[in-house]
């Protein structure tokens, strides 16, 4: 017997589509004037910049991203008498800049990795350029797992980024009590401006790192409700949710949305399906995956003494115009490592099934079913600008 059988074409129809960001941005839209220093007691000065340990020392940059170093203008100060001067240098083959800012840190002594204790994060940066600069953000965790991208775009002069934490939906996703901090991250400007000499290069300022506490400790609610079988079938709130996304490039994690029907593919059950999108193309082996909190909810151990008689099943809809590969693996550790995976290639133009037996799970996967089974898919690099797949009714199903 094949461990995977890929069945129906279903041909599909319109209409609109909805979706939501894992965490709101506002802004002061590039103002001109000074940003007034944080004084509140609520706020938590992360980094003003003052200091070497803690504030530059335990800053993390990625390769060829340029410099950081310590500036005294007072120009580019918004509290104190510094702040730090971003040099985003770049390189034409690799990434664009990066800056992890850790929310804890033994050897300088500080812990704010607890996030039910934080309503936002912002800070302020002055760009010096006459060209507007996007600064990506992301939160962190010692998990591995990475927050949904947000856009700020930094006008000339003084911005402050605020960065609000949308608490009951990152608990879906992640454990809030172990965030290991906020990356930044910039264009690649060697590729786009061809010049690699500090003197040229892009330049901001960032001052004022602040969190900003809780009126009262956020509490976490339990709100997954599976029904019988159910993995995710994309009808309940929640559900919107519950997808993770790991890439090489974090500029290259795909977009997710919950749709109804749309440019004619209609969900293969019910009303809802997930559109996933590689909007800037792919990059190395992107996954997607869904959170422990979700899974420890389907409870694999049910199965174990009947694993025959049930089989493990989902629909893909590959709209990117030509066959591509997806792989389905099996792992106890979310989206990382894996101990089986299959490789399929999917038609273009309708939707497949993909269904495979948890006995023969358990025997390729050499243990047997237990409530920490996970699966990821997983796609190829090099996908273009805008391919799309759609997925609809993760399920168990019985023979």
């Amino acid at each position: 017997m094949k461990i995977k059988r890929f069945t129906r074409c279903i041909m599909a129809t319109v209409i609109a589509l909805v979706g939501f960001s894992a965490c709101n941005l506002d802004s002061s839209d590039g103002e001109k004037t000074k940003p007034v220093a944080p004084t509140e007691t609520s706020e938590i000065k992360l980094k003003d910049f003052e200091n070497y340990n803690p504030d530059f020392m335990n800053l993390q940059i990625n390769k060829y991203f340029g410099k950081i170093e310590e500036n005294s203008d007072e120009r580019y100060v918004t509290s104190g008498k510094k702040s730090a001067k971003l040099l985003l240098l770049g390189h034409d083959a690799y990434t664009g800049p990066q800056v992890f800012i850790p929310f804890f840190s033994n050897y300088s002594g500080f812990m704010y990795k607890d996030l039910r204790e934080y309503e936002k994060v912002k800070f302020n940066v002055y760009n010096a350029m006459d060209f507007t600069i996007p600064v990506y953000v992301n939160l962190e965790f010692f998990s591995n797992d990475t927050t949904d991208t947000v856009t700020y775009d930094l006008k000339h002069g003084w911005n402050e980024v605020v960065y609000s934490i949308d608490h009951d939906l990152l608990s879906l996703l992640y454990d809030l009590n172990d965030c290991s901090g906020m990356r930044l991250s910039f264009k690649n400007y060697a590729l786009e401006l061809g010049n690699y000499q500090f003197s040229d290069c892009p330049v901001c300022y960032i001052d004022d790192v602040v969190l900003v506490k809780s009126k009262e400790t956020y509490k976490e609610k339990n709100i997954i409700v599976l029904d019988p079988n159910e993995i995710c079938g994309f009808e309940k709130l929640y559900q919107e949710g519950v997808i993770l996304k790991t890439s090489e490039d974090k500029l290259k994690l795909p977009t997710t949305k919950v749709v109804t029907s749309e440019n004619g593919i209609n969900p293969t059950e019910g009303n809802k399906m997930l559109k996933l999108t590689f909007e800037n193309g792919s990059v190395g082996w992107p996954r997607i995956y869904f959170s422990d909190k979700l899974m420890n909810e389907v409870r694999f151990s049910r199965y174990k003494d009947n694993a025959e008689e049930y089989y493990f099943a989902y629909s893909v809809y590959n709209a990117t115009g030509k066959r591509t590969k997806i792989s389905t693996g099996y792992t106890f550790s979310g989206g990382r490592g894996y101990r089986y995976a299959e490789d399929n290639y999917i038609p273009t133009g309708c939707w497949t099934e993909y269904s495979v037996s948890l006995k023969l799970l358990t025997e390729k996967t050499m243990t047997e079913l237990g409530d920490n089974y996970r699966f990821f898919i997983q796609f190829e690099g090099k996908l273009p600008e805008g391919s799309t797949y759609y997925f609809d009714n993760f399920r168990i199903v019985k023979k």
